[in-house]
C-alpha cells in the first residue's frame, strides 16, 4: 500500500520544492505549514512517520513577535539544509541540522522587501 503526505497547515504553491530529499537520499524534509516547521525524517523511517508512529526532527525559525514565512529549502549536504524565514519586510537565512533541528543564522536582513537570493554560495538582499 502507498502512504501520502498531507501538510498539517496551509502550504502554498510557491512554498513547495521538489528538492525535499538529502543529496544521499538518507533523509527527507517536509514543510508542514506556510509558517513552518519543516519535518525531517530519515528515509528508512518515512513510512512510520506517515503512519504517525515516528516523531520527526522539527526545524523552525521562531520570532517573539511575528510569524515567519518559511521558504526556499536547499539541501547543502546529508546533514544540513538551508532555508529563508521572512516577515514584515525583513528576511533571515538559516542553516538547519538534520540531527537535532538546531539553527545557525547565515544572514539577518531587517530590510529585504524583495527577499533574499543566493549568489556564489552566500545570501544577499534582492535589490
Amino acid at each position: 500500500t502507498s502512504k501520502g503526505f498531507t501538510p498539517s497547515g496551509q502550504v502554498f504553491f510557491n512554498d513547495w520544492t521538489f528538492a525535499i530529499f538529502a543529496p544521499d537520499c538518507s533523509a527527507v524534509a517536509l514543510q508542514v505549514d506556510h509558517f513552518g516547521p519543516f519535518h525531517v525524517v530519515k528515509l528508512d523511517a518515512l513510512r512510520g512517520y506517515l503512519e504517525g508512529k515516528v516523531k520527526p526532527v522539527q526545524v523552525q525559525a521562531l520570532s517573539e513577535k511575528d510569524a515567519l514565512v518559511h521558504s526556499d529549502l536547499l539541501w547543502r549536504d546529508a546533514a544540513s539544509f538551508e532555508f529563508v524565514a521572512a516577515c514584515c519586510g525583513g528576511a533571515q537565512a538559516f542553516k538547519a541540522s538534520v540531527k537535532d533541528g538546531s539553527l545557525e543564522r547565515l544572514l539577518d536582513a531587517p530590510a529585504a522587501p524583495k527577499g533574499l537570493k543566493r549568489v556564489g554560495g552566500k545570501y544577499e538582499v534582492v535589490p
